[in-house]
C-alpha cells in the first residue's frame, strides 16, 4: 500500500479502508488474499488480486488498473474495471473510462516511495523482475546469451537512492549487460566486444 501526497484516509480493518481525498495504490499480487476495500464518496472499490490506484480529487474519482480486476459498486450498479482500464465516476455520478497503459507516467509517483528492492544474493533476472512490476515495463533479451548471464549472474550491494526505472542502467554494467527504454519496455543486451553498449 502506497500513499500519494496530501492523501486522507481512514483504515477501518486489515482489508478496509475509507479514501477521503488524495490516491492510494495498492499490489495484492503476492500477498495470498485478494477483496481489499477502498470505500470513497462515490462508490466503494475491491481489488481481485492486482496493482491498482484509487484518486479522489476535485469531486472526481479515478480507479486506475495496471494488473488484474477490480469491482466497483455504486449503490445497486456494480463495474468491472480490467487491467489497463481507468473508470472516472464525477459529481454527477456520469461514468467514464479510458484506456491507461502500465507504463503510463500517471503510476510514476508510485516509484518515487516503492520500497527498496534488496538485491544482495539476488539473479540479475529476478531483479529485472521487480524492475517490471514496478515500472510496467516488459523486460526483453536480444540474446539468449544475454538471458543466461541475466538467469546467473548474483547481485551485490544496494539500490538505496534509486527508482525502479534508474536502477538497471547503474547495475546491469556489473554483469556485463546494458539497457535501453523502448515503448513498453527494457531491453537487454550484451556489452559489445569493444565495451560499447550502454545507453
Amino acid at each position: 500500500m502506497r500513499l500519494d501526497s496530501y492523501t486522507e484516509l481512514r483504515l477501518d480493518s486489515e482489508a478496509s479502508l475509507a479514501l477521503d481525498s488524495g490516491a492510494i495504490y495498492i499490489d495484492s499480487r503476492d500477498d495470498g488474499q485478494s477483496g481489499i476495500e477502498v470505500r470513497t464518496a462515490f462508490g466503494t472499490a475491491t481489488d481481485i488480486g492486482t496493482q491498482f490506484e484509487v484518486r479522489v480529487e476535485q469531486e472526481m474519482l479515478d480507479v486506475k488498473v495496471r494488473e488484474g480486476l477490480v469491482s466497483l459498486t455504486r449503490d445497486d450498479d456494480e463495474y468491472q474495471i480490467t487491467q489497463g482500464i481507468t473508470l472516472s465516476v464525477n459529481a454527477d455520478g456520469n461514468v467514464s473510462t479510458v484506456a491507461i497503459t502500465p507504463y503510463d507516467p500517471a503510476w510514476s509517483w508510485t516509484q518515487e516511495i516503492a520500497p527498496v528492492f534488496a538485491i544482495e544474493g539476488q539473479t540479475v533476472l529476478v531483479f529485472l523482475d521487480w524492475v517490471s512490476s514496478e515500472t510496467g515495463l516488459s523486460i526483453e533479451f536480444l540474446s539468449s546469451e544475454a538471458e543466461q548471464l541475466a538467469a546467473t549472474t548474483i547481485l551485490h550491494g544496494s539500490i538505496v537512492g534509486l527508482t525502479p526505472a534508474q536502477a538497471p542502467a547503474v547495475i546491469l554494467p556489473s554483469a556485463r549487460l546494458s539497457v535501453s527504454v523502448e515503448p513498453g519496455a527494457m531491453v537487454v543486451r550484451e556489452f559489445e566486444a569493444d565495451g560499447e553498449g550502454l545507453e
